[in-house]
C-alpha cells in the first residue's frame, strides 16, 4: 500500500460509518437501475441522521465541483442513471457528506454504492484525493427505507481465514477491495443473506 493510499483512507471519514471501501464500483452498466420512488428525505429512526436522494443530473454543483478534476474510477456517462445524496448529521449542522450514488441489481437484492462529491471539501484537499467507493445493502417501499452495511470485523475474519477469496488491502483495520466490478458482484451475490457478515440494519422513514 503506497503512501498516498494510506492518506486517502485516513481522509475518507464518511457519514454513514461504513469501513469497507472499494478501488472500483460495485456495478456495471447493466446492473445500474434507477427508481424514483427513492428520491425525496428519508430520516433515521432516531432522528440524528437523514438522507437526501436527488436526479444527480439535475442537483450536480455547478461551481464548487470539476468533474474533470476528480481522481478516481468516476465517469461521465454514469451520471443520467445515479443519485446526489446528501447526509446531514441533525446534532450538528455543520456535518455533511454528498454522494454520487448508483443503485445497483445484484441477484434478488439492491445494492447501493456511493463515492464521494467534493462539494463539503477544502478545495486545497484534491490534490491528495482519490474518490473510492463504499457500498451498503438496500430496501425500501413508499414509507421506510432500510440500510445494511457490511461488518468490518466479520470481513476481516474471513479475509484473514482465505474464506473469502477477493483482492483487497488492509490498512489499520480498514478494507480496502481492489477487486473489478464483476468479481465484487459476484461476491455481493453470495453473501447477501447471509446476516452474520452484516451491521443492524438502519431504519429510515420517508418524510
Amino acid at each position: 500500500m503506497t503512501r498516498k493510499a494510506l492518506l486517502v483512507l485516513t481522509i475518507l471519514a464518511l457519514s454513514l460509518s461504513s469501513c469497507v471501501y472499494s478501488l472500483f464500483p460495485i456495478y456495471t452498466e447493466d446492473t445500474i437501475v434507477f427508481k424514483p420512488e427513492l428520491l425525496g428525505e428519508w430520516k433515521l429512526d432516531d432522528g440524528q441522521y437523514q438522507l437526501k436522494f436527488e436526479r444527480y443530473d439535475e442537483a450536480k454543483p455547478k461551481e464548487k465541483f470539476n468533474l474533470d478534476s476528480r481522481q478516481g474510477s468516476y465517469k461521465k456517462e454514469d451520471t443520467e442513471s445515479s443519485y446526489k445524496l446528501t447526509v446531514d448529521d441533525l446534532n450538528d449542522p455543520n456535518s455533511k457528506e454528498s454522494f454520487q450514488a448508483h443503485l445497483v441489481q445484484i441477484g434478488d437484492f439492491l445494492f447501493l454504492d456511493l463515492i464521494p462529491l467534493n462539494e463539503y471539501r477544502n478545495a486545497n484537499l484534491s490534490n491528495n484525493y482519490m474518490a473510492l467507493h463504499s457500498f451498503a445493502k438496500l430496501s425500501f417501499n413508499e414509507k421506510e427505507l432500510v440500510l445494511t452495511q457490511f461488518d468490518l470485523g466479520k470481513l476481516n475474519e474471513l479475509f484473514e481465514s482465505n474464506l473469502i477469496r477477493l483482492r483487497h488491502e488492509s490498512v489499520n483495520g480498514t478494507v480496502m477491495i481492489t477487486a473489478q466490478p464483476k468479481e465484487l458482484q459476484k461476491f455481493l451475490e453470495r453473501y447477501a443473506e447471509d446476516e452474520s457478515v452484516f451491521e443492524e440494519s438502519q431504519l429510515y422513514q420517508k418524510q
